[in-house]
């Protein structure tokens, strides 16, 4: 059940349309709330939820982000 996830600043710092950050805290909420699901549903959640966020096709940042479950 590990998961390690590798993001940059992108996401965190991405902004809506009143200018609020997307935040740690609302991206620790995100991964808590999505454990359940296989990484590449994760990443495709996260990219809906990030154009959600901004209201936006495109992202002013860049936005990587990886993330690989443990393989017994």
């Amino acid at each position: 059940g590990d998961r390690f996830v590798l993001y940059t600043d992108g996401i965190i710092e991405a902004r809506n349309p009143k200018k609020e950050i997307f935040g740690f805290d609302r991206f620790k909420e995100f991964l808590l709330s999505t454990k359940h699901l296989k990484a590449d549903e994760v990443i495709q959640r996260l990219h809906q939820e990030m154009r959600k966020w901004t209201k936006k096709l495109t992202m002013e940042d860049d936005i990587t982000f990886v993330v690989m479950d443990k393989i017994k």
